[in-house]
């Protein structure tokens, strides 16, 4: 075999070679998006229905790329990060159908989606949920749909009772594939006592952390939705269209801390009010539930980086020069401790707030270790977030 030949064969061969390791990196799915028909903008909807398309493209994709040592086998949704990016593992894609009908464009296609880059982003995911300890959410927002006078909500004097619970349904078929389990209220009945501040549907900050702490979770995510019929007989026909107002804050059940807020709305249509309500409610949850994923996860993200806040409540404080001790040995000796705030002193109770980059596992155990000359601490209770100890 001459020179020329030979080179021609192990070119071919690496020809042939780089193909294969490009599509072993491919995966291929067929998707479908939509979008409304706004002010007569076809154009504008065919633009949205796509990128729709593509990112639901992606969101299929994800059950493909998750690796062996994940401990979640089977989730479909991944964080706002990585869906925003579908265009970014989107290689190539075909249009198979494009349609209008009811004020709405509707595209099929065929994408194919790089899987190194996408396991690569849902693998530091997975990774970020587990080192936040996989936290259980209660959700406690009341639904007033079209109709009615006012809001209802299964923690009040109904006895734990159910409305519609749109928004608690939609919240964890869009969580619960990553990770995130929850509370059910059904099972909270006749174990935990509702108090009286508890008896309206617009409950308090302070009142929903302490009812979900109680109730063994991490998160609880507290609002009010409210939809409005805004028109019928749509497009000439017997549709009532209504619109759905989200307003929420998730927060932090053992320090009180704000995660992150959010207020979305949306429309819906449908044969009744009710139902189009009911719709409403759902299509604004979907959207929050992005975009308040997206905003713990950075939360989040920038904690496991740079360090959290984490609250230490100390009992049995004999003498101020105890504290002083405390203080000194937690800014000087402690790992991962940067900053220590003094959030206040009586009855022989401290408070402290910590930047640490460290669990507050981790400072119960650095604090147990240590050998203080006038005292010794016991932990009390420690959460994700904080820590409680007595002096003896």
């Amino acid at each position: 075999m001459n020179v020329k030949v030979q080179s021609a064969v192990v070119l071919s061969c690496l020809w042939l070679s780089a193909a294969a390791f490009a599509a072993d990196n491919l995966v291929t799915v067929e998707a479908t998006g939509e979008a409304a028909i706004h002010g007569g903008d076809v154009v504008q909807a065919r633009d949205k229905a796509l990128a729709d398309a593509l990112r639901n493209a992606v969101e299929k994709a994800v059950g493909t790329v998750v690796t062996s040592s994940s401990t979640m086998k089977d989730f479909e949704l991944v964080e706002d990060k990585v869906l925003s990016n579908s265009r970014g593992y989107v290689k190539k894609y075909d249009i198979k159908d494009k349609k209008e009908a009811d004020g709405v464009v509707t595209i099929t296609l065929t994408a194919q989606i790089g899987k190194d880059e996408l396991a690569k982003d849902v693998d530091a995911l997975l990774q970020l949920i587990s080192q936040k300890g996989k936290p259980k959410i209660l959700i406690m927002v009341a639904e007033q749909n079209v109709g009615q006078a006012t809001a209802a909500a299964w923690w009040t004097n109904q006895g734990f009772t159910t409305n519609l619970d749109v928004v608690e349904n939609t919240f964890i078929d869009q969580w619960q594939p990553i990770g995130f389990s929850f509370v059910d209220p059904q099972a909270l009945k006749g174990k935990i006592k509702v108090s009286k501040a508890m008896q309206s549907a617009a409950v308090e900050d302070k009142d929903a952390k302490e009812f979900a702490g109680k109730a063994g979770a991490q998160v609880v995510i507290v609002g009010k939705a409210v939809a409005q019929e805004v028109g019928n007989k749509v497009f000439g026909t017997n549709m009532v269209s209504a619109r759905a107002n989200l307003s929420v804050r998730a927060i932090r059940t053992d320090t009180g801390d704000i995660l992150a807020t959010s207020t979305m709305d949306a429309g819906s249509m449908a044969l009744d009010a009710t139902t189009a309500g009911s719709n409403a409610f759902k299509e604004s949850t979907k959207k929050m539930a992005e975009e308040l994923k997206g905003k713990i996860m950075r939360k989040w993200l920038e904690e496991v980086n740079s360090g959290q806040a984490i609250k230490l409540v100390v009992n049995n404080v004999k003498k101020t020069a105890f504290l002083k001790t405390l203080k000194s040995t937690l800014t000087e000796q402690i790992r991962g401790v940067s900053a220590v705030r003094d959030r206040g002193f009586k009855n022989k109770v401290a408070e402290f707030e910590l930047d640490m980059k460290g669990s507050a596992q981790d400072l119960a155990i650095e604090l147990e270790a240590k050998n203080f000359a006038d005292f010794k601490v016991e932990v009390d209770e420690v959460t994700a977030n904080a820590l409680e100890i007595t002096l003896k």
